[in-house]
């Protein structure tokens, strides 16, 4: 597979794509901005700034850092109506419809999570929470799941009642002697009806549990360290005590996992873990830059060899990518685009 550049697309932040659509944030008026499959752009100037987004079927909700939540005509950004306003108090949040679900504290430094009907201005529900520290929280149907990664906690909610489903908390994590210099742990995900919790063990012992949506119950865990999902594959590029590469294949479902090394040609586009670059994979292909984040390689997943080489811009730092159809886009920290098409 082999690409040839197209054209840079300015002004927006943090692309996400949708179906042949990508949507993201103009970095200066701060609106809702979408390219169209023909890279048009349409911009929307609903509040003040756009704090996030979530585009479902035919609408776009978005929440504004007014403390508004507005819903958007995917089709015509210009057509939106105000949803209502939630309290401003309220941090962490993620909303779905109507409800938005977020962090509160107290004057009396006491914490709660709160699921707020934005519409009606009614309250649903209220938690005891232990005081913020790094808290994801995710809505899946009518499970709300959130995560305290500093106490290695994770709770399911039910989004409309409040009624605690299950808990889970990895205890050996929590109780390291050494847990203030744990590193950095990641926030929960969700594949195949599994939410995947890191833990950090003692003896830098790190990977990932998998739980049953509806039950909490544990279904397997593996030290893996999560790089890229495609589908219900899960993907890690690790390195072992010799420095050589391998790639692994989790099966978000059952649970198996296979292990295959890198050949020498492309170990240098693997060592890109150690400078937190993007990594993403798509239909049988892997694409990802190298050490220093000024080429971009494509590797066909089943025979790892590289396919594409290309050298990016210079002072152009890359950030995310997509890949839809015929083309390839790559953000940049500084909000341009590149636009590949296949050659």
């Amino acid at each position: 597979m082999k690409y040839k550049f197209w054209k840079a697309i300015p002004g927006i932040n943090h692309p996400e794509l949708h179906g042949r659509e990508l949507f993201g944030r103009c970095p200066d008026a701060g609106g809702l901005v979408k390219i169209d499959e023909n890279l048009q752009r349409h911009e929307s100037t609903v509040g003040q700034y756009v704090d996030k987004f979530i585009v479902e079927n035919d609408f776009v909700t978005v929440r504004t850092t007014e403390s508004k939540l507005w819903e958007l005509n995917r089709h015509d950004l210009s057509t939106h109506r105000l949803i209502g306003n939630y309290p401003e108090e309220l941090i962490d949040l993620v909303h779905k419809g109507d409800l938005v679900v977020g962090y509160y504290k107290n004057d009396r430094n006491e914490g709660s999570y709160v699921c707020f009907n934005v519409a009606s201005g009614e309250e649903i529900w209220r938690h005891p929470a232990i005081i913020r520290s790094y808290v994801t929280i995710l809505i899946e149907g009518d499970e709300c799941i959130i995560q305290n990664r500093e106490q290695f906690q994770t709770i399911c909610f039910s989004l409309s009642t409040g009624q605690v489903r299950w808990e889970f908390r990895d205890k050996e994590s929590d109780e390291r002697p050494d847990k203030s210099r744990s590193h950095y742990i990641t926030s929960i995900f969700i594949v195949a009806e599994r939410v995947f919790a890191p833990y950090s063990r003692p003896e830098y012992q790190s990977g990932i549990t998998a739980l049953d949506l509806q039950t909490g119950e544990i279904l397997f865990e593996y030290a893996f360290r999560t790089d890229a999902v495609w589908k219900n594959k899960l993907y890690a590029f690790t390195e072992n005590s010799v420095d050589r590469y391998f790639i692994k294949e989790l099966d978000a479902v059952s649970g198996e996992i296979i292990s295959a090394q890198i050949t020498p040609i492309v170990e240098s586009y693997f060592t890109y873990r150690k400078y937190a670059c993007e990594v993403y994979v798509k239909d049988g292909w892997i694409y990802l830059f190298n050490a220093q984040c000024d080429r971009i390689a494509v590797i066909e997943l089943s025979s790892l060899a590289v396919t594409w080489e290309h050298a990016l811009p210079k002072n152009f730092t890359p950030n995310i990518i997509h890949a839809v159809d015929e083309k390839l886009f790559i953000s940049g920290l500084h909000e341009d685009i590149l636009v590949y098409r296949k050659s």
